[in-house]
């Protein structure tokens, strides 16, 4: 018997020059500003208005109405004209972005038909959604609506996710501009490989020469941030691809370096440039602590033996770099390392613990604590007291094993905290 399927376009390339239009990129260096750009965006719009047609006809899969949804978004933000409140700015960003969450999630949940349904988080885990994007739902849904930076990018990487997982599975036709679009983050790719590494050059040789502050040397720097300034805020997607060049070319550390060497000479060289980069609109350092934690949390890292010079140089970088940054920006952080424990997340976790004020970690302790203990025994093992703050064994008290109604089949004793009792001894907090 014939299955028919029904949609809500009338052709299948009707689909296809609807993606075109939502994917449509500026990324092309040719591209006027004050003309081009605004003629994509139009098509954009065009195409958001024809996704809400079809809702109406029903049977709208979640990915298509989730692209119109996070675009749109989009839109709102850079358009001119009416300038809205950041405030309903950042609620617009979070409706689509939550939406877009919640759906996927019930539809993972729904294909279960479990009695005892898993959590959000598990079944973002089963269908390979990135987790900070339930973490960041729940902190819009249940916290105070996340900062427009975080927004901007994070929309930027679910589009890039709806492309990977969606999208590209349909019928290709030869005018679909995908290969178009991905020669665009080629090049993108190419030219900050390019002007990274000599701006690394750069550096390196006013170092050497102890010509650091020299007026040609601070105008040569000046020179090499406005191309980057220009490079990320062409479009938000080259912001994430500038950050993961900097991070998976290992420029942000000597490829030579040894275990437990200094890093300061690294923080001297970068530091400046990257705070100088961010400095207008507050998105680059974020997707470089991004990148840094995808490091820090994949499964090679989380095997890798605690003499890894490489993941100590990535721990050593975020830990720098979230000293200053936002609130939102260190939960997430400590959310990841909760999440992936590990010996180089548990230093991470560690140092945000003991250098966050009184309510980080009230809201953080507690959870890390528990991140500690259900590590594996090989990873444990590589955690030294001195590094962890906590000992794994039971060291049973020889007074308490002697007494009259001593157990031996009990393990007891004492073993100290993660961190100094918020309250006095005897007092259940």
């Amino acid at each position: 018997m014939v299955q028919y399927a029904v949609t809500p376009w009338r052709q299948h390339h009707d689909l296809l020059a609807v993606r075109a239009q939502l994917y449509s990129t500026d990324d092309n260096e040719s591209l006027d500003v004050t003309a081009d750009i605004a003629i994509l965006d139009q098509a954009r719009k065009r195409a958001v208005d024809r996704v809400h047609a079809w809702k109406m006809r029903g049977n709208l899969p979640h990915a298509v109405e989730s692209t119109a949804l996070l675009v749109d978004a989009i839109l709102h933000y850079r358009q001119g004209n009416a300038q809205p409140s950041q405030f309903a700015i950042r609620a617009v960003y979070t409706a689509a972005f939550t939406r877009f969450v919640t759906g996927f999630c019930d539809i993972g949940r729904a294909r279960e038909n479990r009695l005892d349904p898993r959590s959000m988080l598990q079944i973002a885990q089963q269908i390979g959604m990135p987790l900070h994007f339930v973490a960041l739902r729940h902190e819009a849904t249940h916290e105070e609506l996340p900062s427009l930076p975080r927004l901007v990018a994070t929309t930027q990487e679910a589009l890039d996710w709806l492309w990977n997982m969606y999208w590209t599975k349909l019928e290709e036709l030869a005018d679909s501009g995908e290969g178009v679009r991905d020669a665009g983050k080629s090049a993108s790719r190419e030219e900050a490989r390019r002007l990274l590494k000599a701006f690394r050059a750069a550096r390196k040789e006013a170092l050497k020469h102890k010509k650091a502050q020299s007026s040609d040397h601070l105008a040569e720097v000046d020179a090499f941030c406005k191309q980057f300034r220009m490079l990320c805020d062409t479009s938000e997607t080259r912001t994430g691809i500038v950050a993961g060049v900097l991070v998976n070319e290992k420029l942000l550390f000597p490829s030579s370096r040894e275990l437990g060497s200094s890093m300061s000479g690294a923080f001297i060289m970068w530091d400046d440039f990257l705070r100088a980069i961010d400095e207008d609109r507050g998105a680059f350092i974020p997707a470089v602590i991004r990148q840094l934690l995808d490091k820090l949390t994949t499964t090679d890292t989380l095997l890798q033996p605690k003499d890894d010079p490489g993941s100590e140089a990535y721990c050593l970088w975020l830990m720098h770099l979230l000293n200053t940054s936002a609130q939102g920006v260190r939960n997430d952080a400590m959310r990841l390392c909760c999440l992936y424990p590990g010996h180089w997340t548990h230093r991470l976790g560690q140092h945000l613990l003991v250098h966050g004020d009184t309510s980080f970690v009230e809201d953080w302790q507690d959870f890390f604590m528990v991140s500690v203990l259900d590590l594996d025994e090989h990873l444990k093992a590589q955690l030294s007291p001195d590094d962890r703050g906590i000992e794994y064994t039971s060291t049973t008290n020889a007074s308490m094993k002697n007494g009259p109604n001593a157990d031996d089949s009990l393990g007891g004793g004492w073993r100290r905290a993660l961190l100094p009792p918020q309250v006095p001894i005897g007092v259940v907090s």
